[in-house]
């Protein structure tokens, strides 16, 4: 303030000694401009009440002088100016008033974005909380889908896997199943291909030659008798350890076992005729000789019986109604 009195009273005098036409009116009023310029810096200091007095009678110039000083301070804080000279157009205490409105505005302002800012900051806080929630329970979801898609595919493999094994257990009984068709076909050629051959000997026996039926034999050694009929009939159909009477004797079907036992009685029938005074051979006793020949005539309706017998147990053999029930006596059986 002193500067800006000191600064005035220098332009006054400069003003006075530059222009010689400078009025003693103006003198007066600049003189009068500069003493309340002065009284204004002095009010500052404590005066006493009688020189109060004297400033307030020119309350106008100070008022203007009051305004100059407020626009140079207003120029440095960016509020509106006054120029000297100028009416006022807001008092002192409008002017206070605004600019503590103001400043409540801007307080306000910088509550609300103090607390924005909190508010962001508050967020900012919690998104990492949320963000990690998010990520936990997509990481629990894809877990589940996993686990979803895992108990899925080993129920896939469990399906596949049982479904493997059906159709193991299928092919092996499909397999077994034509093993046991297969013993059974077999089993079957065998004995009706011996019935066959049997049979030819029989014709052998009776007849000096197949081409000349007519012409029957006289005698035939006994050994040949037993090696082509009585003995392959042992072996094969009745009494022997594979033939069919004694392997399938507990599952025998009934036709069968009767065929088997007319056969078994016609052989042993026959065999007794070879040996020495048509002696019957018993159980625990020594083995009666044989014959060195026999008539043919005397074993003829023997040979003849047995071949008809034969023939009976080939035809239940070959029938198809019986194969199933072959096949069950072949498949218990101990023999191959």
């Amino acid at each position: 303030m002193k500067h800006n009195i000191i600064a005035s009273m220098f332009v006054f005098l400069f003003l006075t000694s530059c222009n010689p036409d400078f009025s003693p009116n103006q003198k007066e009023k600049t003189s009068k401009e500069t003493s309340t310029l002065t009284d204004l810096g002095k009010s500052k200091i404590p005066v006493s009440r009688s020189r109060k007095s004297a400033a307030d009678l020119s309350g106008t110039d100070i008022a203007t002088k009051i305004t100059v000083e407020e626009s140079v301070n207003n120029k440095r804080i960016g509020e509106p100016l006054t120029s000297i000279g100028d009416p006022i157009d807001m008092s002192t205490e409008e002017r206070s008033r605004s600019i503590g409105l103001t400043n409540d505005i801007e307080a306000a302002e910088l509550l609300e974005s103090t607390k924005s800012q909190g508010t962001s900051s508050i967020k900012d806080a919690q998104s990492p909380k949320k963000t990690e929630q998010e990520l936990a329970k997509t990481e629990e979801e894809q877990r589940k889908i996993k686990q979803r898609q895992k108990e899925e595919e080993e129920k896939q493999r469990q399906k596949e896997e049982e479904e493997k094994q059906r159709q193991k257990e299928e092919e092996e009984k499909q397999r077994q199943k034509e093993e046991e068709e297969k013993r059974a076909k077999d089993k079957i050629e065998i004995l009706t291909k011996k019935i066959d051959e049997i049979n030819r000997d029989i014709d052998a026996i009776k007849h000096k030659s197949l081409l000349l039926e007519d012409v029957k034999r006289e005698i035939v050694a006994a050994t040949e008798a037993i090696d082509k009929i009585t003995g392959p009939i042992y072996d094969h159909f009745t009494d022997g350890s594979n033939a069919i009477y004694t392997v399938w004797y507990d599952d025998l079907d009934t036709d069968l076992k009767e065929l088997l036992e007319k056969l078994r009685d016609t052989r042993s029938n026959l065999r007794v005729k070879l040996n020495v005074d048509n002696q019957r051979y018993t159980w625990g006793s020594n083995e009666p000789k044989l014959k060195e020949n026999v008539k043919v005539v005397e074993i003829e309706s023997d040979l003849d019986k047995l071949k008809s017998e034969l023939k009976g147990v080939k035809e239940y053999l070959k029938n198809k109604s019986n194969f199933e029930k072959i096949k069950e006596n072949i498949v218990n059986s101990v023999d191959e």
